[in-house]
This record gives C-alpha cells, sequence and structure tokens, in this order.
C-alpha cells in the first residue's frame, strides 16, 4: 500500500491545520502513527512517501569552507537518493531525494511494479493519491486506486474502532459491563 503522503495530509483538516500552523512534522507524525494503526487491523504493507528530506543546499560564492568542492559532492550524492526508514510498528517511511519529488518516487515503485504484475490486476497493490499521474502510473501497474479522502475515511474509520476497542478493555478491566445498542429495521418501527 503506497501513500501519498502530503496529499493524504492536505485531505485531512485535522492534519492539514498544522501544516498551516508551521508544523509539517507533526502533520506527519500523526498521519504515520494512524497508518500504524491501519497496518495493525488490516495486515497491510505500508509505504508513505513525502517528498524531499535530505535536500542539498546550494554553496555561496566562496563555497561551503575548506575542502568544499568535496564537501558539496558528497552531499549532493547522499540527497541524490530517498531517505528510507520504517517505524517499530512497521511503516515504511520515504523522504524523496534531491531533485525527485514524492509524485516521481510512487510513478517509479508503480512502474517497478509493472514487472512483476504485467499490468494485470492483482489486489496486491494499492496507490493513494489523488494526483492523475500517479492514479494512471498504479493503474498501469495494476494497483487499486483510492482517493487520498477515502484514506482519510479508512484512517478515520480505524481511529474509531481502535477507541471503542480502547472503551471496552478499559470497561471490562474496571468490572463494568459493555453495553452494545444493535439497531435493526424492525426496531425502528
Amino acid at each position: 500500500f503506497i501513500v501519498d503522503g502530503y496529499n493524504v495530509i492536505h485531505k485531512w483538516p485535522r492534519l492539514k491545520k498544522w501544516m498551516a500552523k508551521g508544523s509539517p512534522s507533526r502533520a506527519r507524525d500523526i498521519l504515520v502513527h494512524d497508518l500504524e494503526e491501519l497496518r495493525r487491523i488490516k495486515g497491510w504493507r505500508i509505504e508513505c512517501v513525502f517528498d524531499g528530506g535530505g535536500k542539498a543546499s546550494n554553496p555561496g560564492p566562496l563555497g561551503s569552507g575548506p575542502g568544499s568542492i568535496e564537501v558539496n559532492a558528497r552531499i549532493k550524492a547522499e540527497a541524490k537518493d530517498a531517505v528510507k526508514a520504517v517505524t517499530s510498528h512497521g511503516i515504511r517511511i520515504v523522504y524523496s531525494g534531491a531533485g525527485q519529488s514524492a509524485d516521481s518516487y510512487i510513478e517509479n515503485r508503480c512502474f517497478e511494479a509493472k514487472k512483476v504484475t504485467d499490468g494485470e490486476m492483482t489486489g496486491s497493490l494499492i496507490v493513494a493519491s489523488d494526483d492523475n499521474m500517479i492514479r494512471l502510473a498504479g493503474t498501469s501497474a495494476g494497483a487499486l486506486c483510492m482517493s487520498s479522502q477515502r484514506l482519510v475515511d479508512e484512517l478515520k474509520a480505524t481511529r474509531a474502532s481502535v477507541m471503542h476497542r480502547v472503551e471496552v478493555a478499559v470497561a471490562e478491566a474496571n468490572g463494568h459491563g459493555v453495553r452494545c445498542l444493535l439497531y435493526t429495521s424492525d426496531a425502528a418501527d
């Protein structure tokens, strides 16, 4: 499951507010936490891609100090590749490298997947983004494409499910019964 991170963040007011406050790291952290909950429930392997970690900076006219040519070449070489990490709960986080957007990284992942799927829809690849080029690449690779809003809805439902489970566990631990209301069409009559 490949997620276009900032695309999803901008569809969810709960996360978008952190972007407006100048705290994109907080928005990313909340999204990743919610994806971890989704992973626990669905069992999916999830990769969340964000634009640009480790972008190389351009030196000034005098360079960056002693040995600046070598230092800058090393920084650019390291920053060129995407930075990847896996959270303690199994979510793979990717920051696209210098000169590469999250969109192009996801498109490349879809092209790699197409080599395996031959473009046949297998149900084993899902791409979440509203970007048309990403969706086209995903569809071409046989992926199921999910809108960012659909993923937000899925994450909200997952949060509600987890919160309910916690409430039930706390009630049971405190020796209280858990009340469930069942709604049927006959109950409305």
